[in-house]
């Protein structure tokens, strides 16, 4: 497009009428993301000298008109001329916005200023976009594989994940705990973030990237509940051996339980107290394990019904507790 300004007739030093100042410019615009590239030309006659050339610049959006004058951004372009160039502007830009520009030529002896009509371009948006294969929590960690794609985006301050108990609070690089993670990238990564979390509760994370100019990109928000501690007794039988005796063959299995302080049984005479671990006898069986383990339980009352339950207390001291069975000792 040719854009033509033809400001003023006048009169020569001499007293002849001078021919008016004519300045042509035409020009296009292709734009990345904090930069463009103006390419065209610019043709003049009647004009003696040329003080200053270029272009100016500036976000869109205002009412007043685009001149030197209106607070812009000025770019020199001292060889524009008849001959097409291309001019390299990468000053006062940021990504997906929208700008005008228009091409101007300040006239050395009269001063005056040329301009080109106004045009419009968009810098490109930069992206970050965030893909997440699985996500896998467990009692007090979570384990996942994601990727992540950048568009525009040439240096990286920090990226990693966030997380937060799940509550109506927002979660950002302000309020969520930071997990780095220098190596994402385009192809799948396995990430764990062990021993940090509370089992059987709700959180939300996401991933996230920081640019040098500490702009930050989200992923969406994933809500994920981490899984409940158990000790999982199955009790196979229960037989009195005698009058005083009896016993149990029992397996334990544990799920998200690391370490164990204390296992076995608690028994009390049924009398409509609660058995818990105050109330009962405690009886240690460390060899409880998944495969299924005999035990005796001696010196018990005859003829009497009891109550038992196995337990386990966790290096926590947070205690596990079986359901009640019941078994009733034998008669003299």
């Amino acid at each position: 497009m040719v854009f033509s300004v033809l400001l003023f007739q006048g009169c020569s030093d001499d007293g002849v009428e001078k021919a008016p100042g004519k300045v042509e410019f035409d020009f296009g615009v292709s734009a990345s993301y904090t930069s463009i590239e103006v390419t065209g030309s610019m043709t003049s006659s009647g004009i003696s000298s040329v003080k200053e050339k270029g272009f100016i610049y500036r976000e869109a959006g205002y009412t007043d008109e685009l001149n030197l004058e209106s607070g812009t951004s000025k770019f020199l372009a001292s060889t524009l001329d008849e001959n097409v160039k291309t001019f390299s502007i990468n000053s006062q830009l940021k990504d997906n916005k929208q700008y005008e520009i228009r091409a101007y030529l300040i006239e050395n002896k009269t001063g005056e200023v040329y301009y080109s009509d106004v045009k419009n371009f968009t810098t490109l948006e930069k992206k970050v976009s965030f893909l997440f294969e699985s996500l896998i929590p467990s009692t007090n960690s979570v384990q996942m594989i994601v990727s992540m794609k950048t568009e525009g985006i040439t240096s990286v301050k920090e990226k990693g994940f966030l997380y937060k108990l799940k509550t109506g609070e927002a979660l950002s690089i302000y309020t969520g705990t930071k997990y780095a993670a220098e190596s994402l990238q385009e192809g799948g990564v396995v990430y764990g973030i062990m021993n940090e979390f509370t089992p059987d509760t709700k959180y939300n994370l996401c991933a996230y990237l920081v640019d040098t100019d500490n702009k930050v990109y989200y992923s969406e928000i994933f809500e994920f509940t981490t899984l409940e501690q158990k000790a999982v007794f199955t009790f196979h039988s229960i037989q009195a051996y005698n009058v005083q005796s009896i016993v149990l063959e029992v397996s334990l299995k544990l799920e998200g339980i690391a370490g164990v302080k204390e296992k076995g049984f608690i028994y009390k005479i049924k009398n409509g107290q609660a058995l818990t671990i105050e109330t009962g006898t405690k009886y240690l069986a460390p060899a409880l394990a998944e495969g299924s383990v005999m035990f005796g339980i001696n010196g018990l009352a005859h003829n009497t019904t009891y109550e038992v339950r196995g337990f386990v207390i966790d290096t926590n001291d947070k205690v596990f507790l079986s359901d009640v069975q019941e078994f009733t000792t034998l008669n003299d």
